[in-house]
């Protein structure tokens, strides 16, 4: 392992990032399916292998961005770049290509991964007069405090990438990870509406008022929280699920029903009740999250009490993963998660999204998601993804409260 990733890793140590992704250097032709081309990381400690239904995330969206002729914007959680990696090759050199060829790009990043941002990749961006970054502080101070939680790429406000790959190398090296791109101008122009809010911090913008559109055919984008005009998320999610007749899978890093964060704290039971619904009626219901769900700390109690309840629901099968988090011989600090946050109903209902499944996601964070509906040749390709991760050796089935405490900082530091 270089001297460079050393250093990489022990800033990750310091700055304690939770929601880091990941992703793989084997490219593979895409399959588009509903003008959707499905972009996957699969974690290269792992025996893991990229999925024929898709293509590498750093080859397909360092393309998207290289394909700009008038604009690019994007929306990240945070910035995290390594020298050498596909994500600094791929889309950190793409970006910086573009600024000097007079593209202009706009960037919005959470307030609070600023510091961070501008040591670990956006200071090769910021010097460009072509490269305007906001740090954005609005969801910070809302509903209790949430972030800027998304991961999007909107180029020429045509084509754009959702998923769950953070812009960090670790999103396209280390974790799982799942995403769509695709082109369609009418889509592009409602992302292009909220990101123009939270590019001016979430001026004129009240989500306690927003008013979300219907969605309009068989692939729509979507928001959280919700935003005037464009289809809502979570009930866009629920809809689905109470609308499955054969079988449920869902998976996310976290699937949670108690949210720490809410103004006051308390249970969010618009999920788990969907899910319930659906395993009442025959819905073979199969839940699936990181090992992530049980880190150290109050939370692991309460996922534990959620997830106890679930399994005694007929037709509820819940099962977590655990990935190696040693690379070369050194841990490397939160990485080696199944990061991806994606649903397939009845084999033709898809949702990929960039937010995990827990009430603060949906009500005061700012998350997108891509949605693929009455399309079973795109549904079959995710549900592939789904079981391959199901149905590999890094998986646990969740049967007690008895679940060893997870530290993704790396035991010991």
């Amino acid at each position: 392992m270089t001297t460079k990733r050393v250093a990489s890793i022990l800033f990750l140590s310091l700055f304690g990032l939770y929601a880091c992704n990941s992703g793989t250097s084997n490219s593979s032709s895409a399959t588009s399916s509903e003008s959707v081309a499905i972009v996957e990381t699969v974690p290269e400690m792992t025996n893991i292998q990229l999925s024929p239904e898709a293509t590498n995330p750093a080859v397909a969206i360092g393309q998207l961005i290289n394909s700009a002729t008038k604009s690019i914007d994007i929306e990240a959680f945070y910035f995290n770049n390594l020298a050498g990696t596909p994500f600094e090759q791929d889309i950190m050199q793409n970006l910086l290509n573009k600024a000097n060829q007079g593209i202009p790009i706009r960037i919005v990043v959470e307030s609070s991964m600023a510091a961070s941002s501008l040591a670990n990749g956006l200071n090769i961006l910021e010097s460009s007069p072509n490269v305007q970054i906001v740090f954005n502080n609005f969801f910070d101070n809302y509903n209790g405090g949430g972030i800027v939680h998304a991961k999007m790429v909107l180029v020429d406000n045509q084509s754009f990438f959702i998923g769950s790959q953070n812009f960090d190398w670790i999103a396209f090296e280390l974790n799982h990870e799942v995403g769509g791109i695709t082109t369609n101008s009418t889509l592009a122009s409602q992302l292009a509406m909220v990101f123009n809010t939270d590019f001016n911090n979430g001026a004129n913008y009240d989500p306690a008022t927003a008013v979300p559109a219907m969605p309009n055919g068989n692939l729509f984008v979507a928001t959280s929280p919700n935003y005037n005009g464009v289809p809502s998320e979570i009930d866009n999610i629920v809809n689905l699920i109470d609308n499955a007749t054969s079988y449920v899978d869902i998976q996310a890093m976290e699937i949670q029903n108690y949210n720490p964060y809410g103004n006051p704290p308390g249970y969010w039971f618009t999920l788990q009740d969907a899910l319930t619904r659906a395993a009442m009626r025959g819905v073979q219901v199969r839940m699936m999250m990181s090992n992530w769900e049980f880190q150290e700390g109050q939370m692991m109690n309460y996922d534990n009490e959620f997830l106890l309840t679930m399994m005694k629901i007929p037709n509820v099968t819940i099962r977590y993963s655990t990935f190696p988090q040693t690379v070369g011989g050194v841990c490397v600090p939160y990485s080696a998660v199944d990061h991806a946050k994606f649903m397939v109903v009845d084999g033709k209902n898809v949702w990929i999204g960039t937010g995990n499944l827990a009430q603060s996601y949906f009500n005061n964070t700012r998350d997108y998601s891509i949605f693929v509906t009455n399309n079973p040749e795109f549904g079959l390709n995710v549900d592939n993804i789904f079981l391959k991760i199901w149905n590999s050796s890094y998986m646990t089935q969740f049967f007690s409260s008895v679940v060893t405490p997870v530290q993704p900082w790396c035991p010991g530091n």
